[in-house]
């Protein structure tokens, strides 16, 4: 199976890191991007799964390595892959995060505004 448009964009997988390192309730939060807007991170209610809605778009983020998190983009007018990498604080909770959003290739700052976000309801 072949790459799809956005992910030649992507770093290098690195195959040793399987697993992430935290619960994927942790990593549930909301982030603001001044310009950008909201991007609320959510578990699935199955907890198999984090969840990410920026706007109107939805996407299921499989994990990816370390703390970075790779989710796909398809809409009307977006499409592509995002590329969420969480950043940890020195009390080991998520303290901000770094977006490549599809058609990007700089890692836009995101600042963490709420922790534990809901369940995503299917």
């Amino acid at each position: 199976m072949g790459r799809h448009q956005g992910e030649d964009d992507l770093p290098d997988r690195i195959e040793s890191k399987p697993h992430a390192a935290h619960k994927l309730v942790d990593y549930a939060s909301g982030f603001i991007l001044p310009v950008y807007g909201k991007i609320t991170v959510t578990l699935q209610k199955d907890g198999k799964a984090l969840q990410m809605r920026y706007m109107t778009v939805d996407s299921r983020l499989g994990y990816y390595h370390y703390e970075s998190f790779k989710g796909r983009v398809h809409d009307f007018v977006v499409k592509g892959y995002v590329f969420l990498t969480f950043v940890m604080g020195a009390d080991d909770d998520v303290e901000t995060a770094e977006a490549v959003l599809p058609g990007g290739t700089v890692p836009l700052k995101l600042k963490k505004t709420e922790a534990g976000a809901a369940p995503k309801e299917e």
